[in-house]
């Protein structure tokens, strides 16, 4: 062990190799900052996607819903025709009350239902990220109702 401290590196000036060195590192956080910004593009790009699917998925439910409300309408319309004339019944009671009372009670759990989906878990979509803009272009390109 010797008394005399250790020298300190002396700066010397950058070589060839430091420079290119520096040029790498800045080329690759050139590239890791525009992987990131792709990455949030393509996030926003499914969060889009996933939105989209929600609103034809609930706009598909609704139409095939009432397509079955109005056919057990028609049901409901045909029973009292085949089986009443005017004040009489031409069936027994019990096949007629159950007649009319499958369509009302199908028709009104399916009126149930539908509201019950339309309204559930609105703010629950959003998510708490800035997604409501997102929802907004998700809407226009489906077609759906602007809001």
């Amino acid at each position: 062990m010797s008394d005399v401290p250790p020298q300190l590196p002396v700066d010397a000036p950058p070589s060839d190799i430091a420079k290119e060195l520096e040029r790498r590192i800045a080329v690759l956080e050139t590239a890791r900052d525009a992987h990131k910004l792709s990455q949030e593009a393509q996030e926003r790009d499914l969060i889009i996607k996933e939105i989209r699917q929600r609103v034809i998925v609930r706009w598909s439910a609704l139409t095939f819903a009432v397509f079955v409300v109005v056919f057990l309408g028609i049901l409901l319309v045909s029973a009292s025709s085949w089986f009443t004339y005017w004040k009489f019944l031409t069936a027994p009671s019990s096949l007629v009350m159950v007649l009319f009372v499958a369509p009302i009670a199908s028709i009104t759990a399916i009126t149930i239902t539908i509201l019950i989906g339309a309204y559930r878990r609105k703010g629950e979509d959003m998510d708490g990220s800035p997604v409501a803009n997102l929802a907004a272009e998700a809407f226009k390109a489906t077609g759906g109702p602007s809001t």
